[in-house]
C-alpha cells in the first residue's frame, strides 16, 4: 500500500462509523417522533420505510455515480447530502410536521446510501487483494462501533436534553439543535475527504451486462467440458 493510500485508509474506516452512527440515530428518533405527533405503530414505521425506500431508489444511480465522479468526490457528494437533510430538520422542526420529518430523512437516507455504496469498492481497492478480507472485516467492525455508540450518544443529546430543557425548548427544537450539530460534522468530514480527492487513482472497470456475463460463463464452461471429453476420447 502506497504512503497516499495509508493516509487514505483511516479516513475510509471512518466513513463506516459516520453512516452506521447516522442510521442508527433512528430507533432514538422514533420514539421522541412518536411523543411529538403522537404517532401510532404504523405510522412509526414510516420513519424506516423513508430510509430502506431511498436506500432503494438511490443505489443504482449512486454507482453511476462514482463512475462519473470516482470515489473520493461521490462521497463528497453523499456527506453533503447527509448533511443537508440534517438541517432540513431546522424548516421540519419550525412546521412542526411529521411529514417535513420524513422528508428530511429521506434524504440522509440517500447521502447515506451513496457513502456505503462507495466506500466498499474504495476500502477494496485501498491494497493488495489477499487483505482485502481484513480491511473489509475492520470497516465493518468500525460501522458496527457506530451502531453502539451513536444511540447512547443520541438518547443523551436528544432524549436527556429533551427532558432537561423541557421548560425552555420544545421538543422538536431540540431534535433539529442535534441535527443542526450533526450537520456541523458531516461537513467538516466532507471538507477533509474533498481535500483528499486527488490522493487516489481509481482504476476503471468494464461494464458488462447481466447476459453477457451469463453467455460468457456458459462459453467457458462448455469449452472447459469439450477439454475434458476430448482428453478421454484419446485416453480410450
Amino acid at each position: 500500500m502506497g504512503s497516499r493510500h495509508r493516509l487514505l485508509a483511516p479516513m475510509a474506516y471512518s466513513l463506516f462509523f459516520v453512516f452506521g452512527s447516522i442510521t442508527s440515530l433512528n430507533d432514538v428518533l422514533m420514539s421522541k417522533l412518536r411523543e411529538l405527533f403522537q404517532l401510532n405503530y404504523a405510522e412509526m414505521t414510516l420513519v424506516q420505510f423513508c430510509c430502506f425506500a431511498s436506500c432503494a431508489l438511490i443505489s443504482i444511480p449512486a454507482s453511476y455515480l462514482i463512475d462519473s465522479l470516482g470515489y473520493l468526490r461521490s462521497v463528497t457528494v453523499g456527506l453533503t447530502l447527509m448533511a443537508v437533510g440534517c438541517l432540513l430538520f431546522i424548516p421540519a422542526a419550525g412546521l412542526s410536521a411529521f411529514p417535513a420529518f420524513l422528508g428530511a430523512l429521506f434524504v440522509i437516507a440517500a447521502g447515506v446510501t451513496v457513502v456505503q455504496v462507495t466506500a466498499n469498492p474504495l476500502v477494496i481497492d485501498l491494497g493488495a487483494p489477499a487483505n482485502t478480507p481484513r480491511r473489509l472485516t475492520l470497516a465493518h467492525a468500525c460501522n458496527s462501533i457506530g451502531t453502539v455508540v451513536a444511540p447512547y450518544i443520541g438518547a443523551t443529546l436528544i432524549l436527556g436534553t429533551a427532558s432537561a430543557r423541557a421548560n425552555t425548548a420544545t421538543p422538536a427544537s431540540v431534535i433539529s439543535s442535534a441535527y443542526a450539530a450533526i450537520a456541523i460534522l458531516l461537513l467538516l468530514v466532507a471538507g477533509t475527504v474533498w481535500s483528499m480527492r486527488n490522493h487516489f487513482t481509481q482504476q476503471k472497470v468494464e461494464r458488462q451486462s447481466a447476459l453477457a456475463r451469463v453467455s460468457r460463463h456458459w462459453a467457458i464452461r462448455d469449452g472447459r467440458q469439450h477439454s475434458v471429453a476430448h482428453r478421454l476420447s484419446l485416453s480410450s
